[in-house]
């Protein structure tokens, strides 16, 4: 190997190296529909439950779909971490339907 081929084969070795340590893992977590009154306020959102065995971090985008809305990808944070086995609103109001949530980890 010359040494022009070391000088482009080594940092191009290394970019991908530090791409593929960056990459995010899938997290499939549950959603269902709410809708009723809060303080005389309709509420129509959905709670993002977490199946995980680990915690959904604060701030981290966890996005869903809904079949009453076809087509369409919503995102919600929470405001705080989430545990396993709790949940926390979408703080929308998004149409009913079947709901499908992940988030990257």
């Amino acid at each position: 190997m010359t040494d022009y081929s070391r000088i482009c084969f080594v940092p191009a070795v290394l970019a991908l190296t530090i791409c593929s340590a960056q990459a995010k893992e899938k997290i499939t977590t549950a959603c269902f529909y709410e809708s009723g009154q809060d303080n005389g306020k309709a509420i129509s959102d959905f709670s993002i439950w977490n199946t995980a065995a680990f915690p959904i971090p604060k701030g981290t985008i966890v996005s869903y779909t809904s079949s009453g809305a076809p087509n369409k990808t919503f995102t919600a944070k929470p405001d705080k971490d989430i545990a396993p086995n709790d949940s926390f609103s979408s703080g929308g109001t998004e149409p009913s339907g079947d709901c499908k949530a992940w988030w990257l980890k």
